[in-house]
């Protein structure tokens, strides 16, 4: 597998989060629980949803999120350097 850009992970938790939505899910609750537990059961198969999110390193996710999250509350572009 190549790896995958930011955007491209960007992308696709925009796509999974949609079809979260979509079902009527919480995409915070079910993208925590299969964050936390690998289990793609959190993840519906509406619209590739569990396809899309398999493709994604979760540690590249995790640094992804968290480095978003960090440089919203350090009002800063990029709070954590590559």
């Amino acid at each position: 597998m190549t790896a995958m850009n930011a955007v491209e992970r960007r992308e696709i938790l925009k796509q999974v989060c949609d079809a979260l939505k979509e079902r009527n899910y919480d995409p915070v609750r079910q993208l925590r629980g299969y964050l936390l537990s690998e289990d793609p059961t959190y993840i519906p198969d509406h619209k590739g949803a569990r396809t899309l999110i398999a493709e994604i390193d979760r540690e590249a996710l995790l640094d992804d999120l968290l480095l978003s999250y960090l440089s919203t509350m350090c009002n800063d572009e990029k709070a954590v350097s590559d």
